[in-house]
């Protein structure tokens, strides 16, 4: 019997930064809410409605040949956990163009079943939405800083 997972597996965000910009925002969002974390624990967690989106940390720095535009800029494993289900993920950061980057969340070895992949697209989606959200702000504070910054003359 052959088994079908309904719909792509493959989530992604496109978040209006430069890709250098985007990647030390990512960097910045999962280190803040990743600081809060008990001693000893690494990881960026994110609880959604019946489930937990875990990211371990540090998100692993990847550098980019020259000729490739698709090369993840960031790359993090972790978990989509709920009560019944844990589904391995990977998270990847990669440019879009000169002036956007995306946010994208994978499974981690074998696709979410059809039962629970619910929970999958939801906190998947969250946590993407979330990261997204929280890379511009750190987007926006760093700009902020900037302009704030005296220069010499």
């Amino acid at each position: 019997m052959t088994y079908r997972f309904p719909g792509p597996s493959y989530m992604e965000r496109v978040v209006n930064l430069p890709p250098d910009s985007a990647a030390t925002a990512l960097d910045l969002a999962l280190l803040d809410v990743g600081s809060g974390a008990p001693e000893g624990h690494e990881h960026w967690c994110l609880e959604v409605d019946r489930g937990r989106l875990v990211l371990e940390l540090p998100s692993v720095r990847l550098e980019t040949p020259a000729l490739s535009g698709v090369c993840p800029l960031r790359r993090a494993t972790g978990w989509i956990r709920s009560t019944v289900f844990l589904f391995p993920v990977e998270l990847e950061l990669f440019p879009w163009s000169s002036t956007a980057s995306a946010v994208g969340l994978r499974p981690s070895g074998t696709r979410p079943r059809r039962l629970g992949s619910d929970i999958y697209y939801r906190v998947g989606a969250a946590g993407l939405d979330h990261l997204r959200g929280e890379m511009l702000r750190w987007a926006r504070a760093a700009a902020s800083a900037r302009r704030r910054t005296p220069t010499k003359a």
